[in-house]
């Protein structure tokens, strides 16, 4: 998908204000990840981040993390991009095994979303002194999330939301405020590697969501 006709992301942050902030925020996350760890962003590509996935030099790769400013926000993000992206797997998997009989297509539906027990919602505090305030992306010069088709709000395209991370990054920006994708709220997202000494990212505490029941 092209970038929206004139539009630069360079340009666009110069005109967003910027102001500490401070609270709590959530992230639903693999269970193999610290709740403060970008470590799962340095593999793979997000909407604000690009990955070793991405194939690009270093140098255009940079670590995010993403976190929502209410639980059921972190929840829906994950579930709605792991939960749409099953039968896709199932389908690829059918075109390498077409002998597979329903039942191990079942079963393997089965293992693939019994993953979501295996994640957590983490609670961190956070404490930050320079946020880019981008919750108003129509005047950022694009679409609204309700608008269709969407730009920065792609469900698998993300060429703008990672133009406008890494300009954010290079201009030094320790993080953005802007509209979650699930159309729930805002999230908080975090580039690691602009945090300056006096800020503050700590873990709460986790649960473990019951999100999947094995009906078989």
């Amino acid at each position: 998908m092209p970038l929206p006709p004139g539009w630069s992301a360079a340009a666009t942050i110069t005109t967003r204000s910027t102001m500490p902030w401070r609270g709590h925020v959530w992230r639903d996350h693999a269970s193999r990840f610290s709740a403060t760890s970008p470590d799962g962003s340095l593999i793979f590509s997000g909407r604000y981040n690009r990955g070793r996935d991405s194939l690009l030099p270093a140098h255009e790769m940079w670590p995010a993390l993403y976190f929502a400013l209410a639980p059921e926000i972190a929840l829906e993000e994950v579930s709605r991009h792991l939960v749409s992206g099953i039968p896709k797997q199932v389908q690829d998997l059918l075109a390498r095994n077409p002998a597979m009989t329903p039942e191990e297509l079942g079963e393997t539906a089965h293992v693939l979303l019994s993953g979501l027990n295996a994640r957590l919602l983490s609670e961190i505090s956070v404490e930050l002194s320079d946020v880019l305030d981008c919750r108003d992306v129509v005047a950022m010069g694009l679409k609204s999330p309700e608008v269709e088709p969407a730009d920065l709000f792609h469900d698998t395209d993300f060429i703008v939301g990672q133009e406008l991370g890494a300009a954010i990054v290079a201009r030094g920006h320790e993080a953005m405020v802007i509209p979650s994708a699930t159309h729930l709220g805002d999230n908080l997202i975090v580039f690691p590697t602009n945090l300056q000494p006096s800020s503050r990212i700590q873990f709460v505490g986790s649960r473990s969501p019951s999100s999947y029941v094995d009906r078989r």
